[in-house]
């Protein structure tokens, strides 16, 4: 009899006497194991003499006999159809840790299910997923790129690459991955919200703090414009009412902004585009990475 056989066609006493037979045969295997010493298998051989004298078993057919051990395993680890299946309860049991925020226990689930079956694609995306939580970035982008190897078409692969990218401030690779995004996932607003922070940033980094000054001097029509200005009475006129002094000693503000204005009123003329990248610039300096990494963090949040 197996282990698997339906003992609900037995009689309570049969039943009883099928897992005392399973009890000697375990007694039995213990005392042929070369694990324990001569005192400790003759302990064995004492209770195994007992239960057969108490149960009129001395004469009892072992060779057929449930095995405790591989009974207790099935009933305590279900047996899976085939290694597939169980690739995918550890993936399931890696979600369900990211959702519970233990993502390193994720990591773990989903590495197994890549030691099991290395050539799903959604193992190696949700593992990027675990990793970008643990802020392990460089090793999120080797797994997305994995992901997208195996499956070009994958979608969130490419969204999660770019949060990966983000992370480590490298905009310009971030927004071409949103793109690829994009491109298989026209409809997604959390890929087209993080292209926009992405392009944002690519321009702030241009022309914010990093600005490149020696650039802007250097255009020609910068240079251009700034000898027509100079060449104008009207503008000297009111750079000459800058160096005097207003009412009381103090500066002439009104000249200066009157000054102000004009060069962006010129510098608009001629080099439209330069003012248009600057206005996106300081228009982006109030915009800290806690709003980026927000809307990032809300796509790294769903799972397959």
């Amino acid at each position: 009899m197996s282990s698997s056989d339906d003992f609900g066609c037995l009689r309570p006493d049969e039943v009883l006497q099928e897992c005392l037979k399973s009890i000697l045969k375990l007694l039995k295997d213990e005392m042929s194991s070369e694990k324990l010493d001569s005192d400790q298998k003759e302990s064995l051989g004492v209770a195994k003499q007992c239960l057969e004298s108490c149960y009129s078993l001395e004469d009892a057919d072992l060779a057929n006999a449930v095995s405790l051990v591989n009974a207790f395993n099935e009933l305590t680890y279900p047996p899976v159809k085939n290694v597939l299946d169980l690739a995918e309860s550890l993936k399931t049991k890696g979600n369900e840790a990211m959702k519970d925020g233990n993502y390193s226990l994720a990591l773990d689930c989903y590495t197994k299910a890549i030691e099991v079956d290395c050539k799903r694609a959604v193992y190696f995306c949700n593992r990027a997923a675990a990793y970008s939580k643990l802020d392990r970035h460089q090793e999120a982008i080797d797994d997305c790129k994995e992901a997208i190897k195996l499956d070009s078409k994958y979608g969130k692969a490419y969204g999660r690459l770019g949060i990966a990218y983000a992370n480590l401030n490298m905009f310009q690779d971030a927004a071409n991955a949103y793109k690829d995004a994009l491109r298989l996932d026209p409809s997604n607003a959390s890929y087209e919200a993080n292209l926009k922070l992405a392009e944002t940033k690519i321009v702030s980094s241009s022309y914010g703090e990093g600005f490149d000054y020696n650039a802007l001097l250097d255009d020609p029509a910068v240079l251009s414009m700034a000898s027509q200005m100079i060449s104008d009475p009207s503008f000297l006129n009111v750079v000459s009412g800058i160096m005097s002094s207003g009412a009381g000693g103090d500066p002439n503000i009104g000249a200066f902004l009157a000054v102000g204005q004009q060069f962006a009123e010129r510098m608009q003329s001629h080099s439209p585009g330069i003012m248009e990248n600057l206005r996106q610039s300081f228009s982006s300096l109030g915009q800290g990475d806690n709003h980026t990494n927000s809307t990032q963090n809300k796509e790294q949040e769903k799972k397959d």
